[in-house]
């Protein structure tokens, strides 16, 4: 059994990591569980949701507006 000595001993020593090492943290939270939860909750993955968006709202055979409009889906949507 740890003494709660020892345990509180590490207590300053993880709060400065989680203090230093936030942003990524935040990159983590926000790049891979955020995506993995919402893969999980829609049932859909992300690359089928991108290409329903794209299918939906791009003209057919025009390349950029392709483009753009999977420009306009990841910064709006995900």
């Amino acid at each position: 059994m740890v003494s709660p000595a020892i345990a509180l001993a590490f207590l300053p020593f993880l709060i400065t990591l989680l203090l230093r090492y936030r942003h990524y943290l935040v990159l983590l939270y926000r790049a891979v569980l955020l995506g993995w939860l919402q893969d999980r909750l829609t049932g859909v993955p992300r690359e089928q949701r991108a290409f329903q968006y794209v299918l939906s709202h791009a003209i057919p055979g025009d390349p950029r507006h392709i483009l753009h409009t999977f420009d306009q889906w990841s910064y709006h949507c995900e």
